[in-house]
């Protein structure tokens, strides 16, 4: 007899091979694990590729940046006019027409080429660089070309302009500043009162062009004209929601920055996406309307200057570099540790520059001054 071979017992002769390979339901459940990890993978997979409707408004935004830029290039840094009015008047806004739900021009893409608006001239008459491809409307053709009447259309538009951003084409001979009515919350906001407004590229100081942001996807039912309204930052922040930013972009929008920089901003509170019909709403501690408010504009509460000198006259003057079109205060104090600064003079500054406050009632050569925004 052999020695060092095992033979197979009986048992194991009678236990039958298993086949190689998955059982069907090994198999269902891998296939529905592939399935659920594409579903996830697949939204960024595309986004990393370059193609689909993130990348495709990302793109859209940096070339109505770039045309932003060349305008205030050829207007020595002024910026396109964009009133809080609804204006569609040649000239006057950097965009016309009402483009957003049952708006008379929403399905109207001729307006977006006529070159008598800023950024026409500068995008070789495109017009679908103005609409998001997330934005899924779609409608019958309002325009007057004969090849069109009849179709059905994407809608014209769906970007929206910083309301504290831009000229405003009544003042100044279209060179002064936007108000930012809104910035305050009730539509009383003058440029540069509170929070800054800006008309010019070399303005843009203030939360700084990474951080301030030109245009967004604005919810359609929100949107009407190319103004964005929302309030301004502060240290006891308003929530109050005015327009509404779209969420589209699975929960978030399309965002272009004075940089030239884009992003798709996801929004955090539920409360942010627009449900029925706009309206002026109050959302408590809502990050979402802080995080636009703070990407909007700047508060102005540092002051402007604080050393004082004499005049020819023997009165406390003091020279301080001033905004266009902003009220100042001169405040006087005992002592710097003081906490109660008394206003002494108020001036508003129309063109900007150097402005010289003068305190007339100052006893003597002694004290401390602090000009301010108020």
């Amino acid at each position: 007899m052999k020695t060092g071979i095992l033979g197979l017992s009986d048992t194991a002769r009678r236990r039958p091979l298993r086949p190689a390979g998955f059982t069907l339901c090994e198999l269902l459940v891998i296939l529905a694990t592939l399935g659920l990890l594409m579903a996830l993978l697949l939204p960024n997979l595309v986004r990393a590729s370059g193609t689909g409707p993130d990348a495709s408004c990302l793109d859209n935004l940096r070339r109505l940046g770039q045309a932003w830029l060349l305008y205030s290039t050829d207007y020595q840094t002024y910026l396109p006019p964009n009133p809080d009015s609804g204006s569609s008047a040649p000239g006057t806004t950097w965009v016309p027409g009402s483009a957003g739900v049952r708006g008379a021009h929403e399905f109207n893409p001729d307006l977006l080429r006529n070159t008598n608006y800023s950024l026409a001239p500068y995008l070789g008459g495109e017009t679908t660089v103005f609409h998001c491809p997330a934005d899924l409307r779609s409608g019958r053709y309002q325009g007057t070309d004969p090849a069109l009447i009849g179709t059905i259309v994407p809608a014209a538009r769906s970007y929206s302009m910083n309301g504290a951003v831009g000229t405003n084409p009544s003042q100044l001979r279209g060179k002064a500043p936007v108000d930012g009515a809104w910035l305050d919350g009730t539509h009383t906001h003058v440029a540069n009162s509170r929070w800054y407004t800006y008309g010019r590229t070399v303005d843009l100081i203030e939360p700084g062009p990474a951080n301030t942001f030109v245009l967004l996807d604005e919810a359609p039912a929100s949107l009407n004209d190319g103004h964005f309204a929302c309030v301004g930052p502060s240290a006891n922040q308003t929530y109050r929601m005015i327009d509404w930013p779209a969420t589209y972009h699975g929960g978030g929008a399309g965002i272009l920055f004075a940089d030239g920089h884009a992003e798709i901003h996801l929004w955090q509170d539920p409360r942010t996406t627009l449900k029925g019909f706009p309206s002026s709403q109050n959302q408590p501690n809502n990050p979402d309307i802080a995080w636009l408010a703070n990407h909007a504009s700047a508060l102005i509460t540092a002051p402007v200057m604080v050393r004082p000198g004499l005049n020819a006259e023997g009165q406390f003057a003091v020279t301080a570099s001033t905004r266009r079109n902003t009220r100042y205060v001169l405040e006087r104090a005992e002592a710097l540790e003081d906490a109660l600064w008394q206003e002494v003079a108020s001036l508003r500054s129309t063109n900007g520059g150097a402005m010289v406050f003068t305190d007339h009632t100052a006893p003597a050569a002694r004290g401390f001054y602090r000009v301010r925004v108020p």
